[in-house]
């Protein structure tokens, strides 16, 4: 039976389903849960010209989605692309 837990409202972020620690877990692609959250913090923002809707939806991701841990079944948020890509973007 498959235990994996899932981040609400970001089904449509699913990449699929990955191994650790000897449980499945669900994957996301952190790069478009970040987007949603952009799109939803603009909806939200009154003042369009003092909203920085990427870094508002980076810094909730960051603390409230990846820093949410919750046992084994925790999901994992991944970045899609090259390694080579990857590792020089930081």
């Amino acid at each position: 039976m498959f235990e994996g837990l899932k981040a609400d409202g970001f089904d449509d972020c699913v990449v699929g389903i990955g191994r650790q620690f000897n449980h499945d877990v669900v994957v996301y692609d952190q790069d478009k849960i970040i987007q949603k959250l952009a799109i939803e913090f603009t909806d939200n923002c009154n003042d369009q010209d003092e909203c920085d809707h990427y870094s508002e939806a980076e810094e909730y991701f960051e603390f409230n989605i990846v820093g949410g841990y919750v046992g084994v079944n925790t999901p994992v948020f991944i970045r899609l692309g090259s390694l080579d890509d990857l590792i020089h973007e930081e």
